[in-house]
């Protein structure tokens, strides 16, 4: 069972869609991530308010579930 993405990952699947013409994804992960960190607090909360349902929602369906690194 895969786990709920945090929100850096929503927010940068979301972003990679976009930014796709930029080519390399190794370029477009080091893109992403410095526009994450220049985010504010705001700007972070919906994606927060999205993993945080996802969570709620993985919970429900797999009640059983303990992350196994």
């Amino acid at each position: 069972i895969k786990r709920p993405s945090n929100a850096f990952f929503l927010y940068r699947s979301e972003m990679c869609k976009e930014l796709r013409a930029l080519g390399d994804q190794k370029d477009v992960s080091k893109v992403v991530g410095q526009m994450w960190r220049a985010l504010s607090p705001a700007e972070k909360q919906p994606w927060k308010d999205r993993a945080e349902e996802e969570k709620r929602k993985h919970s429900e369906q797999n009640p059983t579930y303990k992350f196994k690194p």
